[in-house]
């Protein structure tokens, strides 16, 4: 991949995951704490945390596996519905914002990773094609 991200099948990739995920979280936290000044302690930590942590470690295996493709589609979709989901709750929570940033986030994040499966097929395809 480049020199910042480890190598293909190194288990760095899983522990760049996991860290990603908290780092995901405390940003969550903090943003939640921050900028909507609530008190971040009637958030559900556990149930946040175990998504980031499943969503950023699937992003992490595509890593592994060296589909780069897969690796950088994904993880825009999971940025961009992160920041999207962020802007939500920024407004003043009236009906169902918070609820609906949440569902944006997921359907983000799952067309990022959609994306990135789409983009490794056709090129997978494409270098057989190729090779023939």
């Amino acid at each position: 991949m480049h020199r910042c991200l480890p190598r293909a099948r190194s288990p760095y990739w899983f522990a760049a995951g996991a860290g990603f995920s908290v780092l995901t979280a405390i940003l969550y936290v903090i943003f939640f704490s921050v900028i909507i000044g609530q008190d971040p302690s009637s958030l559900n930590i556990g149930g946040i945390l175990l998504v980031f942590f499943i969503v950023s470690e699937l992003i992490a295996l595509g890593g592994y596996f060296n589909l780069r493709l897969f690796f950088y589609l994904s993880l825009s979709g999971f940025v961009v519905g992160l920041g999207l989901f962020l802007s939500m709750l920024r407004k003043p929570l009236g009906g169902f914002e918070d609820l609906a940033g949440a569902i944006s986030f997921m359907m983000l994040t799952a067309a990022g990773l959609v994306a990135g499966i789409i983009a490794e097929l056709a090129k997978f395809g494409w270098q057989r094609y190729k090779n023939r």
